[in-house]
């Protein structure tokens, strides 16, 4: 087959139309490329678009500083000049010299240890990483948290590393010192501890000899055997101090209604997985009130339907503000918080008129007819459950109410099953008016040393006394806390506190079961606990935590092997069979009625 060959033409580059000069003529052997039949033409109409595309001179570099060259230095200028103020600080991550045995980079290790929350405490497993602790969930073994965590255990371990921490010592100087280095704390100085420790054995020393007089000690609530061995000692060795124990949300109401209903010094439990009814009287049982771990597990226990629907648990909230508890109720009914004490009164009625046994006046406070039908209809139900009925009066209600609430759960026969009592053993409780009566005594000028071992008065104490004034008048005033807050930046002496992942301590649970409280890190900025002050108050001589928890729990744990013992609940996070036994105590005569006046 014969095969043709065209030979190619060899074409020039492609040009524009605009590249050629005015004139040339068309080669036909090359590839040429036109925007139009003019511009291929060469028509006169189109030679003037054919110039330069920008006006004369626009596309030669300027003599001068243009203004985009001025605007690229100054932007520079300015990164430049904040290299300094955001530059990170200089951190070195070293590895160990000899790393230990136990510890695997990347292998968790967990540890049993107790988070206290004023006078309640939660066993917890922590999960450390490398020796610092990253996670939180509940320890099975203990009696509050039984493997659960809620949500304030589980952002506690956010304190730890909370950048607005404390990180120094600090102390106020004198007027007529000038020098030295100051912070934005007030202008208080950095101090060692050693400067602290040396002003607060001076000003024991000095107080000892008088018997304390002079001498108070604002502390937080707690329920820890060191610390209330320690309080007992001091209260003994300076019996002229005033040891005062204050919060602005606590169970100060509750203790002082039970102990004003049954004459002893007691704390309620609540089982509410034996509970057919529960009345929650501005209770947040299963958020806000003390132990509501075990709350939220009884309640799930008791809601679990086994083939009989009819012996689930019933939950009426009356309450003024929705809550976790109202969300979950059965019914809830909407009353303001001052009106609750009524409703109450109004229910103890009703019981009384279907033949419960109560030492109540004839009548009741004014209420609401719909607040008091729903009153009967709860007081039907309360009859038809007996003992397995019950009725929880919130925190932040009266003693009264409170001491009323348990004068009903007596009558239906509750006490013992879904109320009992526990003994308050070594337990700080806040106490208002002692309080009221320090202040009195600041003003006064009977004060001349105040040590506050956390919280912050300043700013939570109720606002008629005048706290912040009357520390004003306080010659040496001393507080210990994790933060610079208010409180902090009006004393002379500013001592930066630990967490509880920091030291050593211990605590008892709602129903007394002891257990001890590990540091899991060393203290990151040179703080100190509680104890640690105490002691230094009590024996003139600094001791270390450890040591005061172990003469505490040799006590505890008198009458056998003391080392076994000790690591065995060291291990666990909880010395079993350790609660006390519950109480028994019928109500105080006219304890209820008072709830009417």
């Amino acid at each position: 087959m014969n095969v043709s060959r065209k030979r190619e033409e060899t074409s020039a580059p492609p040009q524009r139309g605009g590249d050629r000069n005015p004139g040339d003529g068309v080669n036909p052997g090359s590839k040429t490329y036109w925007r139009s039949l003019e511009r291929l033409l060469d028509s006169p109409a189109v030679r003037p678009e054919l110039g330069p595309e920008f006006p004369a001179g626009a596309d030669l570099p300027p003599d001068a500083i243009s203004r985009r060259t001025m605007m690229t230095l100054m932007g520079a200028s300015f990164a430049l000049a904040g290299l300094t103020a955001c530059r990170r600080p200089v951190e070195h991550i070293l590895p160990y010299v000899e790393a230990p045995e136990t510890i695997v980079p990347g292998v968790p290790r967990y540890y049993a240890t107790t988070l206290p929350l004023g006078t309640e405490s939660y066993g917890v497993v922590v999960e450390s990483h490398e020796g610092r602790p990253t996670k939180i969930e509940g320890n099975e073994l203990h009696p509050s948290s039984q493997g659960a965590a809620n949500a304030w255990l589980q952002a506690s371990i956010l304190g730890l590393y909370d950048p607005d921490r404390s990180r120094r010592h600090r102390r106020r100087p004198a007027a007529d010192d000038e020098g030295g280095e100051r912070d934005a704390a007030g202008g208080m100085q950095p101090v060692a501890w050693q400067e602290v420790k040396d002003f607060l054995i001076g000003r024991r020393n000095e107080l000892m000899a008088n018997g304390g007089d002079g001498l108070a000690v604002l502390m937080a609530p707690c329920a820890s055997p060191t610390q209330a061995r320690l309080v007992a000692a001091l209260e003994e060795a300076m019996p002229q101090a005033r040891l005062v124990a204050y919060e602005p949300a606590g169970d100060e109401r509750v203790f002082a209604g039970f102990e004003q209903a049954t004459g002893i010094a007691c704390r309620p439990l609540y089982h509410l997985h034996k509970a057919q009814v529960v009345v929650a009287l501005d209770a947040d049982l299963l958020h806000t009130e003390s132990d509501n771990l075990r709350h939220a597990r009884g309640f799930a226990q008791a809601r679990r339907v086994d083939g009989d629907a009819l012996g689930m648990l019933r939950l009426y909230a009356v309450e003024s503000t929705l809550s976790t508890t109202g969300a979950a109720a059965d019914h809830r009914l909407r009353l303001k918080s001052g009106q609750i004490p009524a409703f109450l009164a109004a229910l103890a009625v009703e019981l009384k008129g279907l033949g419960l046994t109560l030492e109540l006046p004839a009548t009741a406070p004014s209420l609401p007819e719909t607040a008091r039908r729903k009153a009967g209809v709860i007081a039907r139900d309360l009859i038809r459950a007996g003992s397995a009925g019950l009725i929880v009066a919130g925190r932040g209600q009266d003693p009264a109410l409170h001491a009323l609430a348990y004068a009903i759960n007596h009558a239906l026969g509750a006490v013992g099953e879904t109320l009992t009592l526990a003994p308050r053993i070594d337990v700080v409780a806040s106490d208002s008016s002692a309080l009221a009566e320090l202040v009195t005594a600041m003003e006064e000028g009977a004060i001349s040393t105040l040590l506050m071992l956390g919280g912050n008065p300043v700013y939570d104490a109720p606002a008629d006394l005048g706290f912040g004034d009357a520390l004003e008048k306080v010659e040496h005033t001393l507080h210990l806390s994790t933060h610079v807050d208010e409180t902090s930046q009006r004393v002379g002496w500013h001592v930066s506190a630990t967490t509880p992942f920091e030291a050593w301590g211990d605590a008892r649970a709602a129903d007394g079961t002891l257990s001890v409280v590990q540091p899991l890190i060393a203290p990151l900025f040179d703080g100190k606990s509680a104890i640690e002050v105490l002691g230094i108050l009590l024996h003139g001589e600094e001791r270390l935590g450890y040591e005061l928890v172990r003469a505490t729990w040799r006590e505890l744990l008198a009458g056998g092997d003391f080392d076994s013992a000790w690591q065995r609940t060291l291990h666990d996070g909880v010395r079993p069979d350790s609660a006390p036994p519950p109480l028994a105590a019928p109500p105080v005569a006219g304890a209820a009625a008072a709830a009417f006046a």
